[in-house]
């Protein structure tokens, strides 16, 4: 914790007079520092295809757009300071009603509607081949279907800047102000597959859900939204995070990755 200390006073050039522990983040520590920086360390593991000088650039791009949070410092190691926004909350710990989902849908679009574009791209079949042969996984027996369908909708799909990890304590509400944070897993890729993330991450899966988020995204025109592909992309987003938290579970032992890839196992075994 002193280095911890040692490290924000030299970079912010100030003391540290109170620090919180926040949470307790899959692949970051956060915390809570003179009730004005959030200051974000990433654990020890190295997630595969992670940048942190990719982040930074992307976060660099964002800042003109009211979607990203101030982050006031950044450096190649993943260690991040931003300001705290007091009252703000996370889509989980939102009622997850009706406004909440629209408020999302439309930051998603609007991050979409920017149309930047980065340096790299998110191959999530790149990342389910390293993903389970970290894991040391046998493939599942219908992984090669879900790929293939996945595969059929990627080819011809439009590759724009997405955010790509739309879990909910990546979306921050400060009354009406909607943020989108922690763009680690950020790049190009089909937009389809962020309303997929969000919808799939956030247990959004019932019908009037669904309806509601789309319908705030296309802006009330849903006549050309492709359903099928959207529940096909829940079935690859599925198997990527399954494989993701095998391999954790493989290097970190900890049995929040199992609970993660059983409930992903149980749904996969769905489609």
């Amino acid at each position: 914790m002193q280095d911890l200390i040692k490290r924000f006073e030299e970079i912010m050039n100030q003391k540290v007079y109170s620090l919180k522990y926040l949470r307790n983040g899959l692949s970051n520590d956060n915390y809570l520092i003179n009730e004005e920086f959030i200051m974000r360390v990433p654990k020890n593991f190295h997630q595969p295809f992670n940048s942190y000088v990719n982040e930074k650039k992307i976060e660099d791009k964002l800042k003109t757009f009211p979607l990203s949070i101030d982050v006031v410092y950044m450096d190649e190691s993943g260690i991040k300071i931003s300001r705290f926004i007091k009252n703000a909350k996370s889509f989980s710990e939102s009622s997850k009603d009706k406004k909440h989902i629209r408020l999302a849908a439309k930051a998603i679009r609007t991050l979409h509607n920017l149309r930047i574009v980065s340096e790299t791209d998110f191959s999530y079949f790149e990342r389910l081949e390293i993903y389970q042969e970290k894991s040391l996984t046998p493939p599942l027996e219908n992984a090669q279907k879900i790929i293939d369908k996945a595969k059929q909708w990627s080819n011809d799909a439009p590759k724009i800047l997405c955010h790509n990890d739309l879990v909910g304590g990546n979306i921050l509400f400060d009354g009406n102000k909607t943020y989108l944070i922690d763009y680690e897993y950020a790049s190009n890729n089909d937009p389809m597959f962020d309303i997929a993330s969000f919808l799939s991450e956030n247990n959004l899966l019932e019908k009037k859900a669904i309806t509601t988020f789309v319908d705030e995204y296309c802006m009330h025109d849903t006549s050309s939204f492709n359903y099928q592909k959207l529940y096909d992309y829940f079935a690859i987003l599925d198997l990527l995070w399954f494989y993701w938290a095998e391999m954790m579970y493989h290097y970190t032992h900890d049995d929040i990755y199992r609970l993660i890839s059983s409930y992903k196992l149980n749904r996969i075994k769905e489609y």
